[in-house]
């Protein structure tokens, strides 16, 4: 999943994925700007760098935010 701008997510699961982008990094979610989740499960996901979730701002100029509550990563 890639997110540019702001991602809310609840109640669900991201499991089973590999990164698409050149770089190999966000297996599971690639951010570049504001993700919150809430009672999200993130697994069992593959990337070189942030295999389960990558945030920062693409070009380094801003400031990538990210919020997790009642939520799980593991295993990737």
């Amino acid at each position: 999943m890639y997110n540019v701008g702001t991602l809310t997510m609840e109640d669900c699961t991201v499991r089973n994925s590999t990164a698409w982008a050149p770089n190999g990094f966000g297996g599971g979610i690639y951010s570049s700007g504001a993700l919150t989740l809430t009672r999200v499960t993130v697994s069992d996901n593959a990337g070189t760098g942030g295999g389960a979730i990558l945030n920062r701002f693409s070009d380094g100029s801003g400031t990538a935010t990210l919020v997790m509550t009642d939520s799980t990563v593991s295993g990737n």
